[in-house]
Protein backbone atom coordinates (compact mmCIF):
# COMPACT_ATOMS: atom_id res chain seq x y z
CA UNK A 1 0.00 0.00 0.00
CA UNK A 2 1.24 3.67 -0.62
CA UNK A 3 2.48 5.46 2.10
CA UNK A 4 2.15 9.18 2.81
CA UNK A 5 5.80 9.45 1.92
CA UNK A 6 5.14 7.86 -1.37
CA UNK A 7 2.41 10.19 -2.07
CA UNK A 8 4.26 13.25 -0.93
CA UNK A 9 7.32 12.39 -2.57
CA UNK A 10 5.16 11.68 -5.84
CA UNK A 11 2.69 14.94 -5.33
CA UNK A 12 6.27 17.05 -5.33
CA UNK A 13 7.51 15.37 -8.67
CA UNK A 14 4.52 15.52 -10.63
CA UNK A 15 3.41 19.69 -9.44
CA UNK A 16 7.16 20.43 -10.05
CA UNK A 17 7.53 22.90 -7.17
CA UNK A 18 10.54 21.33 -6.20
CA UNK A 19 12.18 25.00 -6.45
CA UNK A 20 9.85 26.21 -3.47
CA UNK A 21 9.27 23.30 -1.72
CA UNK A 22 11.61 19.88 -0.12
CA UNK A 23 11.12 16.89 1.90
CA UNK A 24 13.10 15.79 4.89
CA UNK A 25 12.43 11.54 4.95
CA UNK A 26 14.39 11.42 7.80
CA UNK A 27 13.03 11.89 11.15
CA UNK A 28 12.36 10.53 15.03
CA UNK A 29 9.08 8.59 14.66
CA UNK A 30 6.27 10.83 17.22
CA UNK A 31 5.07 9.13 20.60
CA UNK A 32 1.51 10.52 19.77
CA UNK A 33 1.66 10.10 15.92
CA UNK A 34 3.95 7.08 15.10
CA UNK A 35 6.59 6.74 12.85
CA UNK A 36 7.69 9.70 10.78
CA UNK A 37 6.64 9.72 7.00
CA UNK A 38 8.41 12.97 5.89
CA UNK A 39 8.33 16.53 6.43
CA UNK A 40 7.33 19.62 4.64
CA UNK A 41 9.27 22.07 4.20
CA UNK A 42 8.98 25.50 2.38
CA UNK A 43 10.23 29.18 3.10
CA UNK A 44 7.54 29.68 5.18
CA UNK A 45 7.61 26.69 7.41
CA UNK A 46 7.65 23.00 8.39
CA UNK A 47 4.65 20.50 8.53
CA UNK A 48 5.89 17.08 9.63
CA UNK A 49 3.68 14.20 8.46
CA UNK A 50 3.74 10.92 10.78
CA UNK A 51 1.69 7.55 10.25
CA UNK A 52 -1.03 8.36 12.04
CA UNK A 53 -1.02 12.29 11.85
CA UNK A 54 0.78 15.70 11.64
CA UNK A 55 2.59 18.13 13.50
CA UNK A 56 2.41 22.04 13.04
CA UNK A 57 5.83 23.99 13.25
CA UNK A 58 4.03 25.17 16.50
CA UNK A 59 4.03 21.94 18.03
CA UNK A 60 0.47 21.09 17.67
CA UNK A 61 -0.72 17.36 16.24
CA UNK A 62 -3.48 16.49 14.52
CA UNK A 63 -4.59 13.29 14.18
CA UNK A 64 -5.84 11.98 10.87
CA UNK A 65 -8.65 9.82 11.95
CA UNK A 66 -9.95 12.81 13.65
CA UNK A 67 -9.87 15.13 10.57
CA UNK A 68 -13.50 16.32 9.68
CA UNK A 69 -12.92 18.88 6.91
CA UNK A 70 -10.01 20.24 5.30
CA UNK A 71 -10.41 23.46 2.96
CA UNK A 72 -8.19 25.30 0.94
CA UNK A 73 -7.86 28.88 0.14
CA UNK A 74 -8.87 30.70 -2.85
CA UNK A 75 -6.42 31.80 -5.33
CA UNK A 76 -4.14 34.83 -3.63
CA UNK A 77 -0.36 35.15 -2.55
CA UNK A 78 -1.16 34.27 0.43
CA UNK A 79 -2.72 31.00 0.94
CA UNK A 80 -3.58 28.24 3.66
CA UNK A 81 -5.49 25.09 4.34
CA UNK A 82 -7.91 24.72 7.53
CA UNK A 83 -8.02 21.71 9.47
CA UNK A 84 -11.75 20.93 11.48
CA UNK A 85 -11.96 18.45 13.73
CA UNK A 86 -13.76 18.04 17.32
CA UNK A 87 -11.15 19.78 19.06
CA UNK A 88 -10.53 22.90 16.54
CA UNK A 89 -9.51 24.85 13.66
CA UNK A 90 -6.40 24.94 12.69
CA UNK A 91 -5.34 27.05 10.04
CA UNK A 92 -1.91 26.46 8.34
CA UNK A 93 -0.64 29.46 6.11
CA UNK A 94 2.08 29.41 3.77
CA UNK A 95 2.81 29.80 -0.19
CA UNK A 96 0.11 28.57 -2.64
CA UNK A 97 2.47 25.64 -3.56
CA UNK A 98 2.86 24.78 -0.25
CA UNK A 99 -1.07 24.76 0.33
CA UNK A 100 -1.86 22.58 -2.72
CA UNK A 101 0.62 19.79 -1.38
CA UNK A 102 -1.02 19.90 1.53
CA UNK A 103 -4.58 20.19 0.82
CA UNK A 104 -3.97 17.41 -1.84
CA UNK A 105 -1.80 15.20 0.89
CA UNK A 106 -5.08 15.15 3.26
CA UNK A 107 -7.51 14.62 0.52
CA UNK A 108 -5.62 11.44 -0.53
CA UNK A 109 -4.95 10.55 3.04
CA UNK A 110 -8.87 10.90 3.29
CA UNK A 111 -9.93 9.10 0.38
CA UNK A 112 -6.81 6.13 0.48
CA UNK A 113 -6.27 5.91 4.32
CA UNK A 114 -9.46 6.82 6.02
CA UNK A 115 -12.07 6.01 3.31
CA UNK A 116 -13.87 8.69 3.39
CA UNK A 117 -13.83 12.07 1.93
CA UNK A 118 -12.17 15.07 3.92
CA UNK A 119 -12.37 17.43 1.11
Amino acid sequence: MKTVRDFLQGKLRRAEVEDQLSLELDGAPDPELGPHEATLISALGRLAFFRDGLRASDGRAWRYAELERVELSPPGEVAWVELRSLQGNLRLTGSPAGALVIHATLRWIGNALLRRPLA
